[in-house]
């Protein structure tokens, strides 16, 4: 039986008809319930259930339709032929119309199972999330505020404002944060045109965040007005839009208060006590100081200033004062640092952000560097889409605890395809962080592919360190060669000059010694002793010259009798000349300079004097206090020290490497 004979079968027997009568009955019965589901109190998955249960009948009808139509119809037309041939023809026409119904039967019910696990999927599975649950994972942006007051004076509130709110949705945990200033700081580091869009196509395309905080205020006499709105970030949705807080002008930390309560209450959908960066809202004036500080941290003393009068201004505000030990701290007043520290007792602020913060000033003054990378990357999953804190956690990952394997998953967290390399410092110095990492995991051309894009020059010189490291490791030293000659060229003689003593302590690992002493005397002969320092010192004394290495290391500790490094060299040099009672003298001058907040110094010192007179045992144990102590992993310590050639390769040595894993 062909279709046509089947179609028209079924057309004679009615069995359109019956199955027409129960698609329309369901789509009415759709329709009715879609209107009244709402008014009678029912769930909003009632119009889906019931939906799934008619796609799921209509097999069963088609079913029902053959069991109590088509047989009845069959039983009371049927016509008794005496006929053989006849009763043949009979048997061969219900056989075959049964197959061909039954087989359009089973099509139509696994047509009908398909059906229902698609909306299954998309309507269960994926069903509406609870607002708590999606929004721990979630990516929260806040653009920047419109000041409709007229006065750019006022400019200053919508930073405030979205401080505060970023302080709030961080301290509860409900989210990541992508801040006004990091969509700012974004617009003039990508390279394209796009950016003269507006602020949500921006925080789209690039952060992908699941809700938008927007608002504006406005001036009316002496009365500022606040109005926000949350919206969906996909689709740019107003989810909600609170109603107008106002306060007086002179007091706008009262407004910013109670919007974050009204934001903070609709994203976690429960009344709580919030917890802030500050225990309580700073005064006005002390946070524009703050403001001006955090704008002049290249110039520290400036920016001291500014810390001090809002500390002055007002003795609560904790922001200021955790700056402030941050800014002793990167000057290297390690004691006032920490004595700024000591007075800001830990359990008097309940707080864990800056409880965090101060655990991670204690443990940077005390040279715990797990304790460090802890702390960091606590801070660091509240913003891992800033680039200063992407890139602070990039370096303690790989100068700290020496965990070159954790910096890919937060270099990758930033995509840099766009970024605009030679106007974003943070973004370079990511690059160079990231091929350190690279060279410790043996990825050489990885190297060569993160640099490819940078501009040769004596400002990005420090980069290109990596990159020499990367060919001396592949062997490629023709084209080291080549490289190096094009960097004289087009950078500065310190910058070059710095390039060729790198590579040649670089070759010496490498167990290219005469290729080594080439570059060697190449910096010798290009060198000044006032701006080479240290440097020409080491040269001459890799190069066997001890006697003139000497000489250098005396002239340079005229200028500064304390300096451990230059002793240090001092006390070999003067072994290799055969001088042991003076390296004896010059040693216990050294350990004569142990203080506090060294961080490993003396003993990282130590332990090369140890490695020149073959003293393996101490080396070890000097080694081992200079790890303890948070001295750091860089491109010219431990496995990248030539002094240590000879250990390297030892277990004992490989340990220190993993001193804090």
């Amino acid at each position: 039986m062909n279709l046509k004979v089947f179609f028209n079968e079924c057309l004679d027997k009615e069995v359109f008809k019956k199955l027409s009568i129960y698609l329309v009955s369901s789509w009415v019965l759709l329709q009715v319930l879609a209107i009244t589901a709402e008014p009678l109190g029912l769930p909003k998955t009632s119009v889906t259930i019931l939906l799934l249960i008619l796609i799921l009948g209509f097999p069963i009808n088609i079913f029902l339709v053959w069991r109590f139509h088509l047989l009845v119809l069959e039983k009371n037309s049927k016509t008794i032929d005496d006929s053989e041939a006849d009763i043949k023809i009979y048997t061969y026409k219900k056989s075959s119309f049964k197959k061909m119904y039954f087989t359009f039967s089973l099509i139509t019910s696994l047509l009908s199972i398909f059906i229902i696990i698609i909306i299954i999927n998309n309507k269960f599975t994926s069903s509406e999330p609870k607002l708590v649950s999606t929004i721990v994972n979630d990516k929260i942006a806040i653009l920047k505020f419109g000041n409709n007051t007229g006065d750019v004076k006022y400019d200053i509130i919508g930073k405030m404002v979205a401080d505060w709110l970023i302080h709030g949705i961080t301290e509860n945990q409900i989210g990541q944060t992508v801040s006004p200033q990091v969509i700012e700081d974004y617009s003039k580091i990508i390279n394209t045109n796009t950016y003269k869009t507006a602020d949500y196509d921006i925080v789209k395309a690039y952060f992908k965040p699941g809700k938008l905080i927007s608002g504006n205020y406005f001036l009316k006499d002496s009365t500022l007005l606040f109005q926000c709105s949350i919206s969906d970030g996909e689709f740019n949705k107003v989810l909600i839009s609170f109603k107008s807080i106002s306060c007086d002008i002179n007091d706008p930390l009262v407004c910013m208060e109670s919007l974050k309560q009204l934001i903070l209450g609709y994203l976690i959908t429960e009344d709580k006590k919030n917890e802030n960066l500050q225990e309580f809202p700073p005064k006005y004036e002390a946070y524009k100081y703050v403001l001006n500080a955090k704008a002049n941290l290249d110039k520290r003393k400036l920016s001291l200033e500014y810390l001090n009068k809002a500390i002055e201004i007002d003795s609560s505000y904790f922001e200021p004062k955790v700056l402030r030990i941050a800014n002793y701290y990167n000057t290297g007043q390690y004691h006032i640092a920490d004595s700024l520290r000591r007075a800001l007792i830990i359990p008097a602020y309940n707080n864990h952000r800056q409880q965090n913060l101060l655990n991670l000033y204690q443990a940077l003054l005390e040279g715990n560097n797990k304790k460090i990378y802890k702390s960091i990357l606590y801070e660091y999953n509240f913003a891992p889409y800033d680039l200063e804190s992407n890139e602070s956690t990039m370096a303690v990952a790989i100068q700290f605890v020496n965990k070159p394997i954790d910096v890919d998953s937060i270099f990758q967290k930033i995509p840099m395809d766009k970024m605009d390399l030679e106007n974003c410092t943070y973004c370079k110095y990511r690059i160079y962080l990231k091929s350190i990492a690279n060279i410790e995991l043996k990825k050489y051309k990885e190297v060569e592919n993160l640099l490819a894009n940078i501009t040769v020059s004596s400002e990005n010189s420090y980069l290109f360190h990596t990159l020499i490291a990367a060919k001396i490791r592949l062997g490629n030293f023709n084209d080291l060669k080549k490289t190096l000659e094009s960097f004289k060229l087009k950078m500065d003689k310190d910058a070059w000059l710095a390039i060729y003593f790198f590579a040649a302590n670089q070759l010496i690992l490498s167990n290219e010694e005469v290729l080594a002493n080439i570059y060697f005397r190449e910096f010798i002969k290009n060198s000044e002793q006032n701006s080479a320092g240290i440097d020409l010192a080491k040269s001459l004394f890799y190069v066997g010259d001890f006697k003139k290495a000497e000489s250098v290391l005396n002239q340079l500790l005229k200028e500064s009798t304390y300096h451990i490094e230059n002793l240090t060299w001092l006390a070999m040099s003067q072994y290799k000349n055969n001088k042991l009672q003076e390296s004896t003298n010059t040693i216990s001058k050294l350990n004569a300079l142990r203080a506090n907040y060294q961080f490993g110094e003396l003993d990282y010192n130590l332990a090369r004097f140890d490695a020149i007179t073959n003293n393996e045992v101490m080396l070890f144990e000097h080694l081992t206090k200079s790890v303890a102590s948070g001295y750091k992993y860089t491109l010219s310590t431990f496995q990248y020290d030539p002094i240590f050639k000879s250990y390297i390769d030892t277990e004992k040595f490989k340990a220190l490497l993993n001193y804090w894993h």
